[in-house]
């Protein structure tokens, strides 16, 4: 089942964590936090333009970055997307985190150009070991702003928070960015100015590879508002081999998409994937930036962002 916004009963304001995925006695473990107070980015553009890595004042925590930037085929690639700390632009009190991609467009004839920066959560060899299967449940936390100069071009929406489970699949999670024209083939009833908010889902079902002929699917969250602090909480329940899982969606405390009984997640045990197999746990957890090439812009600031197990 999968409700989105127009049809699901809106909730009142979240407090830390909200929702029915957190069950009366269960147990909440804070996995990570960044908050963009004494933020540093390092990131050697020429020696690795794919990677880098992302530090707060007063821990220890590395924060992985990732990189898809322009004219990758090329001796000399372009920096096209950038990750920095804006202390004037703050959500409760502290300096934000900014993603930004510029715009561009790159005509190459065998290959499609796409754009990306990241921050991730978690990384393989971290800490961090995150559920794939048990009813573990994982709450994604954040604050976000969208610059108003940021548009989204038709054809080309842009991700920007994910649930990644290992290349070379698709996000079984994400959320992203419609333009009114995309928004409105969809159907749906409620298309913004600036386009709407969705959330993407894929699984064995639904398209993890992108030569499997099924498609993702997507509910509708809304329209997009830009210049104005907004909150979301994301709350994954994985289950990759049957329709046991849930995300439920929190927009300023509001519950906007509410889908159960649903896989989430793609089965590592599935015959079809051959030698090239899933992992077999969610690899990172990311706010993001992602986007074809194209002559779009994008600058979003994040803060208070959290990423939480509930057992």
């Amino acid at each position: 089942m999968i409700t989105g916004l127009g049809s699901s009963t809106l909730l009142g304001a979240a407090l830390v964590l909200c929702g029915a995925s957190v069950a009366a006695g269960a147990t909440t473990t804070v996995l990570t936090e960044m908050t963009g107070e004494g933020g540093q980015v390092q990131y050697d553009f020429p020696r690795d333009p794919g990677n880098g890595w992302y530090v707060e004042s007063g821990t220890p925590y590395r924060f992985k970055l990732g990189f898809k930037q322009g004219e990758r085929a090329s001796a000399h690639p372009v920096e096209v997307a950038t990750v920095s700390v804006d202390p004037a632009e703050r959500y409760d009190g502290t300096p934000s985190i900014v993603l930004q991609i510029i715009a561009r467009h790159e005509d190459e004839p065998r290959s499609t150009a796409y754009y990306k920066v990241s921050v991730s959560s978690k990384q393989e060899k971290d800490m961090v070991k995150l559920p794939l299967l048990g009813g573990e449940t994982l709450v994604h936390a954040f604050a976000m702003k969208i610059d108003p100069k940021s548009w989204i071009a038709d054809g080309a929406p842009v991700v920007f928070e994910q649930f990644w489970q290992g290349s070379p699949f698709a996000a079984p999670v994400s959320l992203i960015m419609f333009s009114p024209d995309d928004a409105r083939g969809m159907n749906w009833p409620d298309v913004g100015p600036r386009g709407n908010f969705a959330i993407k889902l894929n699984d064995d079902d639904h398209g993890p590879l992108h030569r499997f002929p099924t498609k993702a699917q997507y509910v509708d969250l809304g329209p997009i508002a830009v210049g104005v602090w907004m909150t979301w909480q994301v709350h994954v329940t994985p289950a990759p081999r049957q329709a046991a899982g849930e995300v439920q969606v929190f927009h300023d405390g509001k519950r906007v998409a509410d889908v159960t009984h649903h896989k989430i997640g793609f089965d590592p045990s599935n015959p079809e994937y051959g030698s090239k197999r899933p992992s077999d746990q969610i690899d990172a957890v990311d706010i993001l930036l992602y986007r074809d090439n194209g002559n779009s812009f994008q600058r979003i600031y994040f803060d208070n962002v959290s990423l939480s197990v509930v057992r």
